[in-house]
């Protein structure tokens, strides 16, 4: 079975499309099946696709449009081009129209979702977020099966069986993760929330390729010794799995975190965050500090400081967490995909 992704991904919109769509491809590839991306071009997008995925990957370049619907003879001649049985679509700028006519193209036609905006024409729809089945999703065509909920969270493969989390009687190591591109430039500000929090406190800082504030985090980290800085990190499950407390952006890093069972501290950084960040902090398993760009300092610290200082409510975020997600989620996709 030959599977395109059309997804986009960069500094301006963010690596999260990208990342989900590695662990759907990740899981149909187990499955035997041939998969490629059609993106547009950003280097730093094809970096991590060969880098996760391995170099043979095939990335197919699509010109860039205003409107995601002008792509659509490009994208046509691109599925007639490599005998496209099926396409997954992972983009906000698909609207309803771009999906009919995409259907026209394939086999079978699935949409990665957040956001319910429509009635959909695809045969499958994804959404893996906490708030997902208190979505009344439709189907154009009456036979749209809806994957709703964390069961069908789209995890690479490093978030698959990972081992029941107990926390340690201290805080020893942070980790900071702000996603693929850091939106806001949070990093930095965090780093000055942390000044001074402990010398025996390690803390791990992790960059993404898309991320456009190197610089004043560098400048951060020069100030401080118990700073790890690390870019690109191949496998983010094992780092994660050392941290005992983490902030991070309100992505699909903050359920990344809580596969490993990581209490997290998360900030927003865009408008299809919030509702995932409400409903983690809602269930237990993290701490919402609301948008990122307004949130105060003395706050951060407070709540870091309440976190280290409180191993049971540590304990009873990450079991709620693993109890949330497991990591298996594209595995049961595939499963459904394939019939």
């Amino acid at each position: 079975m030959n599977i395109a992704i059309r997804a986009d991904g960069g500094y301006n919109i963010g690596m999260g499309h990208i990342m989900r769509c590695m662990a759907l491809a990740q899981a149909l590839r187990d499955k035997g099946c041939n998969v490629c991306f059609i993106t547009r071009h950003d280097s730093s997008v094809e970096a991590v696709l060969k880098m996760r995925l391995g170099s043979g990957i095939n990335v197919i370049p699509i010109e860039s449009h205003d409107a995601l619907n002008n792509e659509l003879e490009q994208l046509s001649k691109i599925i007639h081009q490599y005998a496209i049985d099926a396409l997954v679509v992972d983009h906000y700028g698909a609207d309803q129209a771009y999906l009919i006519e995409t259907k026209k193209m394939v086999d079978e036609l699935l949409t990665i979702d957040d956001l319910n905006c429509f009635t959909f024409p695809s045969d499958i729809v994804i959404n893996g977020n906490i708030y997902a089945p208190d979505m009344e999703y439709r189907s154009l065509y009456g036979n749209t099966k809806f994957l709703l909920g964390p069961q069908y969270l789209l995890m690479r493969q490093e978030f698959r069986n990972l081992p029941k989390r107990c926390v340690n009687d201290n805080v020893e190591r942070i980790l900071i993760t702000m996603g693929g591109s850091d939106l806001m430039g949070l990093t930095a500000k965090i780093l000055r929330a942390l000044r001074g929090i402990g010398g025996d406190i390690a803390i791990d800082v992790v960059m993404g390729a898309a991320s456009n504030d190197k610089d004043a985090v560098e400048m951060e980290v020069s100030r401080t010794s118990n700073v790890n800085l690390l870019y690109d990190v191949d496998d983010m499950a094992e780092l994660m799995f050392k941290a005992d407390l983490a902030i991070s952006a309100a992505g699909s890093t903050l359920y990344e975190l809580a596969a490993c069972g990581v209490p997290a501290i998360t900030l927003i950084q865009a408008d299809n965050q919030v509702a995932g960040a409400e409903g983690m902090a809602k269930a237990g398993c993290a701490v919402n500090l609301g948008w990122g760009d307004r949130a105060d300092l003395a706050d951060m610290k407070h709540v870091i400081k309440m976190l280290t200082e409180d191993k049971i409510k540590r304990q009873c975020m990450a079991d709620i967490g693993q109890s949330i997600v497991d990591g298996l989620g594209a595995m049961r996709c595939v499963k459904i995909i394939m019939g």
